[in-house]
């Protein structure tokens, strides 16, 4: 895949190498129940190195960013936690943990640590006609080995999402991975027909 050809050139540029192998880890946590891939506590941050990568790996340095946890709220009789960026003082999210399912207020799924068969999300934008003209779906995948990211090598999960054009036929992914433990730690998003895209790389972090 595209992708882990452009971590893997992400990984020489934080210094950092891995070589790939059979994921035994991530297994072995799955197993036994255990691993919080979204540690929810007011105080808990993530700083990210944020950079656009083009279709040969070269990286261009954009901007910091981070995510925190700045308090809690309770909807229809579950809490969500508040989630802010230091991007935009107008984007606000809010997340719970639904045994093992990540969801946001409006229902939407965004990860899970058990379902590797359905698509968790489903949207297609329809025009005039009534054709769907654009397909978007998420589904969980394992990785094939740990996942490289300026703050470490992580075995993580991927919360993988596909997009395709349907009359052009063209097709893209986009990618979250998540560290149990630690949360999100690399994003990439669907790259622009240029080719680009943007990438969220984990650069440190705090849980509380």
């Amino acid at each position: 895949m595209k992708l882990f050809k452009i971590l893997g050139i992400v990984l020489l540029v934080a210094l950092y190498s891995c070589e790939k192998q059979k994921d035994v880890t991530i297994d072995k946590i799955l197993e036994e129940g255990a691993g919080n891939f979204a540690p929810m506590a007011v105080g808990n941050y993530w700083v990210y190195d944020v950079s656009w990568i083009d279709s040969l790996g070269n990286v261009d340095f954009l901007n910091w960013d981070s995510t925190y946890i700045s308090g809690d709220t309770s909807l229809n009789g579950n809490v969500y936690y508040i989630y802010k960026t230091s991007s935009s003082a107008l984007f606000i999210q809010l997340l719970r943990d639904s045994a093992s399912y990540i969801v946001d207020e409006s229902g939407e799924v965004f990860f899970s640590s058990t379902n590797f068969t359905d698509k968790l999300f489903e949207d297609a934008f329809i025009n005039g006609s009534g054709d769907t003209t654009i397909y978007t779906y998420r589904k969980m995948f394992k990785p094939p080995g740990p996942t490289p990211c300026m703050a470490g090598v992580f075995d993580a999960l991927d919360a993988e999402m596909f997009r395709t054009f349907t009359f052009s036929g063209k097709k893209m992914d986009a990618h979250a991975f998540y560290a149990p433990g630690v949360g999100l730690i690399m994003r990439s998003d669907f790259p622009l027909f240029s080719g680009k895209r943007k990438v969220y790389n984990l650069h440190h972090y705090h849980i509380e």
